[in-house]
């Protein structure tokens, strides 16, 4: 007779990586500062199926494209569904959210998806009387009349600083002092932005300081 022999053959099988898919926030949507953002999500793997919840995780990251870098607001959600807060204060216009979900499928191979979503801006118009006096928003200082661009709701810190000297005046002037804002606030305060608003922060001679021979009203100026 003649002799068989049968050789068995072993076929390898490649192990594709998940197919992550982030289905809210929506593409180009935008955020008022303290808001609740919705997350929604789902991966689909070709071994495994429709991975659970546990196996999916969100990261949220600021983006500042005025001084490139990022730094995480929000670090391992886990689940198919998810929420998170955005802060109230410290976030500029022009700052961007990059939204990340990653899946995991049972072999541990991983993959993401991102979504860039934005936040929803707000200016402030900020003027002094008399006009050129020197106030901050935030920490940013700005020649009144002038306008801080924020973002929708957020908590932003105005303040005075003092004392100034009056805009234009000669060496020897009286420096002038905070009288008081036009919403009633405390030289330094917070405020919620909204696009429209305006503040007039008021100055006045410093009784307590210098004044010019000649200025019979000390106003901190030559009658």
């Amino acid at each position: 007779g003649v002799a068989s022999a049968t050789a068995a053959i072993e076929v390898a099988t490649v192990d594709l990586p998940p197919a992550p898919e982030i289905l809210a926030p929506a593409e180009d949507t935008a955020h008022d500062a303290g808001a609740t953002v919705q997350l929604s999500g789902r991966a689909l793997d070709p071994e495994d199926g429709e991975l659970p919840g546990s196996s999916l995780v969100w990261d949220v990251i600021i983006i500042h494209p005025d001084d490139p870098h990022t730094h995480p607001i929000v670090e391992g959600l886990i689940g198919s569904e998810q929420s998170f807060e955005l802060p109230v204060a410290g976030l500029a216009e022009a700052w961007n959210l990059t939204i990340i979900l990653t899946a995991t499928d049972s072999k541990g191979h991983k993959a993401t998806a991102e979504r860039l979503v934005g936040l929803n801006p707000a200016s402030i118009r900020l003027e002094s009387d008399p006009p050129g006096f020197r106030l901050t928003a935030d920490g940013i200082s700005i020649t009144a009349p002038g306008e801080y661009r924020s973002v929708n709701q957020a908590v932003v810190e105005l303040n005075a600083p003092e004392p100034q000297d009056l805009p234009g005046s000669a060496p020897g002037t009286r420096p002038y002092i905070f009288k008081s804002w036009s919403d009633g606030g405390a030289r330094t305060h917070p405020v919620t932005a909204s696009e429209g608003l305006s503040f007039t922060a008021a100055f006045e001679p410093d009784p307590r300081g210098m004044f010019l021979r000649g200025d019979s009203n000390r106003d901190g100026r030559h009658d």
